[in-house]
């Protein structure tokens, strides 16, 4: 999720037979695909794009970021700059909602570095509607930090498995009389959600999912050590050990003026060994037929 407006034709749209002024500054890289071409800070991109598809359809003409973000998350109008509020849930929370993990003991749905829309946590990941077991599991932590730890996901100190379950025993007793009168399901989505919190304390893998420090230098290398490339990394894991929708946030997309320096120093270096790589990754792992990786912002720039 590239948070606060990407500009396509600085990254896959370039354009490059308009006219100068509505070129921008960036020269272009040739693809494998005859006709298709991207900025030429995308060279690992352009040699990967006959495993990746341009959804050039795509349009919308809101330049609301609250607006804009809710309808690519959610498929609806609602949230606005004036009511930022999220009204419908996310795809991710949907998925979460439907179709559960896809082992026992993961999460469903994960986001990393931290569940977050146009500065909103959850913004429009969140489930709204469908409960709080179907928000996203937030990690909290940048995995490209050398103290990362995931949030919530160790046991306390002095606490085994046999004090857990003893623990949720009496939880669902102290419960019971408010779920018995509650009228609008909220306990139960806590129910849910406390039996996947457990689950996943308790669970060794999911504990080893989320280490990546069990990655090879080399591999965290061509990610990129930075907070983008290394989520991507996590990302690989998490969708290989069983979790079915997983985010990377990348914020600071909301460049008006310095849309060439932020591009030069950070964003076109940092997703051009981020993106291809994770592709290259699954492809190697036997798993890109069963994984979709969509790229996408709440909205582009025009030109000028």
């Amino acid at each position: 999720w590239l948070d606060g407006g990407t500009t396509h034709i600085d990254t896959y749209d370039p354009k490059p037979m308009a006219p100068a002024e509505y070129r921008g500054p960036f020269g272009v890289a040739s693809t494998k695909i005859p006709g298709v071409h991207l900025c030429d800070l995308f060279p690992r991109h352009a040699s990967v794009m006959d495993r990746i598809s341009i959804v050039r359809s795509m349009h919308h003409d809101n330049g609301d970021h609250f607006a804009a973000a809710h309808w690519m998350w959610t498929g609806y109008h609602g949230s606005n700059a004036a009511n930022r509020d999220p009204m419908y849930p996310s795809v991710g929370a949907i998925t979460a909602k439907m179709k559960g993990p896809n082992r026992p003991g993961m999460p469903a749905f994960v986001a990393i570095p931290q569940a977050m829309t146009v500065g909103i946590r959850p913004g429009y990941q969140s489930g709204t509607f469908l409960g709080v077991a179907s928000n996203p599991f937030d990690v909290g932590a940048d995995p490209n930090r050398k103290d990362y730890k995931v949030q919530n996901l160790n046991l306390p100190g002095g606490v085994d498995t046999t004090r857990v379950d003893d623990r949720q025993t009496l939880l669902t007793g102290l419960d019971r009389v408010q779920r018995e009168i509650d009228p609008n399901g909220l306990m139960d989505g806590i129910d849910e959600f406390n039996h996947e919190a457990f689950d996943l304390i308790t669970s060794a893998a999911a504990r080893n999912a989320f280490d990546i420090s069990q990655e090879s230098d080399e591999l965290r290398d061509r990610y990129g050590r930075n907070t983008i490339g290394q989520s991507a990394l996590l990302a690989r894991r998490l969708v290989e050990a069983g979790v079915t929708f997983v985010t990377v946030h990348s914020g600071g997309w909301d460049n008006h003026g310095g849309i060439e320096r932020a591009m030069r120093d950070g964003h076109g270096p940092r997703m051009d060994a981020a993106l291809p790589t994770l592709i290259e990754d699954l492809d190697q792992r036997g798993l890109l037929n069963d994984v979709m990786v969509l790229v996408m912002g709440e909205f582009g720039r025009t030109p000028k």
